[in-house]
């Protein structure tokens, strides 16, 4: 199966508003072999509302093109992705494994949120570097 990586960005110092909602965190999951990147606002990062979210983000991914037969989902130690969340993940036949960022040599584990708010910004006509609003 696919493998998946799973992490939240933490928005909480400058939270984002969406249709008139407040959100402090965003939900993202990354295909492993495509990079493909799929992502949902949070408003917070209780178990109990990460759990409906990452839901609608697993359907929605297994609707995708060849991502029919998800296998693998990695994440951080973070109390997120426990209780109910973890419930959701194996109810979707899904294996969850965890690992501690730190102790990854030579990899850091701000780069890939580094990397997601880049392309955020980017599709939102914004520079990935430093978030000015692009020209032409």
């Amino acid at each position: 199966g696919f493998r998946l990586q799973m992490d939240l960005i933490d928005y909480s110092r400058r939270k984002a508003t969406w249709n008139g909602v407040s959100y402090s965190y965003v939900l993202v999951i990354i295909d492993v072999a495509s990079r493909r990147v799929w992502a949902l606002p949070l408003k917070t990062k209780a178990p109990q509302h990460v759990a409906p979210v990452m839901y609608r983000l697993i359907r929605t991914i297994k609707k995708a093109p060849g991502m029919e037969k998800l296998g693998i989902v990695t994440t951080d130690k973070d109390n997120a992705f426990t209780g109910a969340s973890a419930n959701v993940l194996e109810n979707e036949g899904l294996t969850h494994r965890t690992h501690d960022p730190a102790a990854i040599d030579g990899a850091s584990p701000s780069a890939g949120r580094r990397r997601v708010r880049r392309s955020a910004a980017l599709s939102r006509g914004r520079c990935g570097g430093c978030g000015r609003r692009r020209r032409g």
